[in-house]
């Protein structure tokens, strides 16, 4: 999955979009609606239930669910971190983005994230989310994450 993405692709891609900013401007066109998610094979009902249990079962397998780790690995405070798996606050795609880089899951994992956080990545379009794919696929963890955004001029202020 995303075989083509690398350093490379990425230096010299066009991209429709650098970072996360459509988050905040034009949300309603990038997020998959229910009907695509579906038309994924992937069931919608409980769909907010379903990314938090994915992403506690990661984060046993990959920290032991210590809470301090993650925050080390991910740039997740732990309060955070606590309220996203409780289900008290949504988790935002930069969050996410950070999860995945930190966790040293796959690419595909990282897409059944994404799509059941309702905005699957799309690294032909997006800067943001072909440094993530490239990034996962090489295990560079979160310092390189940050540094590769800030190489290629990515909003830095999505990922605090």
């Amino acid at each position: 999955m995303f075989e083509y993405v690398n350093k490379e692709y990425i230096k010299n891609n066009k991209f429709k979009k650098t970072g996360l900013e459509y988050e905040e401007h034009e949300q309603k066109s990038y997020r998959l609606s229910d009907e695509q998610i579906q038309s994924l094979g992937i069931d919608i009902t409980n769909r907010k239930a379903k990314l938090m249990k994915k992403i506690s079962m990661i984060a046993c397998e990959k920290f032991n669910g210590d809470y301090n780790i993650i925050e080390v690995k991910c740039n997740i405070g732990v309060s955070a971190m606590r309220k996203y798996l409780k289900g008290t606050r949504n988790m935002s795609r930069a969050a996410l983005m950070r999860f995945c880089s930190g966790a040293c899951i796959t690419v595909e994992e990282a897409q059944d994230l994404f799509i059941l956080l309702g905005h699957a990545l799309d690294p032909k379009n997006n800067l943001a989310d072909a440094i993530v794919i490239d990034n996962i696929k090489c295990k560079e963890g979160i310092e390189i994450l940050y540094e590769e955004c800030e190489k290629n001029k990515v909003l830095k202020d999505v990922f605090k």
